[in-house]
């Protein structure tokens, strides 16, 4: 029963890593210092960035310049690919 048990964790860790791995890897180079009031989007907003032209003459122009030196073009073009993608909306639960 042991074995059962620590195989079936070791499985739901393996598929929680590959989800994590999907969610995209932009996502992780910025969310690593872009949190709370300085999220990506948020600071879009306020910069009336919107789109991936906007986004790289902001980054690159920016004061902040030198924080962002080891993102590529492609990077920040993606970024702001990932803000315009619409979110996704729950749907309410019928009968509730």
């Amino acid at each position: 029963m042991k074995k059962v048990l620590v195989s079936v964790v070791a499985l739901f860790t393996v598929c929680a890593f590959g989800l994590s791995a999907q969610a995209g890897v932009i996502d992780d180079k910025c969310v690593k210092c872009h949190k709370a009031e300085k999220a990506v989007d948020k600071i879009a907003a306020k910069g009336n960035i919107k789109d991936g032209e906007g986004m790289l003459k902001a980054v690159r122009g920016g004061s902040k310049a030198g924080l962002h030196k080891n993102l590529t073009d492609e990077d920040i073009k993606a970024s702001a690919a990932e803000l315009k993608a619409p979110a996704k909306k729950k749907k309410a639960a019928e009968g509730c």
